[in-house]
């Protein structure tokens, strides 16, 4: 999960797409996912993907590529928006509520 900086949802999908066994996947997903804060592992991603401009949000356009980008990394939504919250100008985030 942190070497590749995907989400708890993704990392389930790729292992049940794998054919592993959901009972054992579901433990291993435990012991990586309790040792790794989800907010931690969005706030990497936005790093990098924010680097150039400062690691702000700029307008409501990015904020919901973002927003989709990190959905599609398997992260909830509920954490996505806590991040992109916090790192979004004023303007970008008024209408994502």
């Amino acid at each position: 999960a942190l070497v590749k900086h995907r989400g708890p949802h993704r990392v389930a999908r790729e292992l049940d797409a794998l054919g592993i066994d959901r009972a054992i996947a579901a433990q291993a997903m435990r012991e990586v996912f309790d040792q790794t804060d989800e907010q931690d592992l969005i706030a990497r991603l936005l790093d990098r993907r924010l680097a150039r401009q400062g690691h702000v949000i700029r307008d409501r356009g990015e904020y919901r590529r973002l927003y989709g980008y990190l959905l599609r990394q398997g992260f909830t939504a509920s954490a996505v928006r806590a991040s992109l919250h916090a790192r979004a100008r004023p303007a970008a985030a008024a209408d994502e509520e």
